[in-house]
């Protein structure tokens, strides 16, 4: 895994408060989005994002990570 596109993908993430749209700002299908997100969750040993039916919202670990990223 490239670990520096999966930092910023969930950069993206966040800032465009779902994975299907940041999937569409970065030209990546939202399967590879979701993958690498997942990857980067293990890799980091953390859930970044709170997956949901009405969308994704960040928790407190994701929110001070995009800060650091970003």
């Amino acid at each position: 895994m490239d670990k520096l596109r999966a930092i910023k993908s969930f950069v993206r993430i966040v800032e465009s408060g779902s994975l299907t749209a940041a999937a569409a700002d970065l030209n990546v299908s939202l399967s590879s989005m979701v993958r690498m997100l997942a990857a980067l969750e293990h890799d980091l040993g953390v859930t970044l994002l709170n997956r949901t039916l009405a969308g994704s919202i960040s928790l407190m670990m994701g929110s001070s990570t995009s800060s650091i990223a970003g």
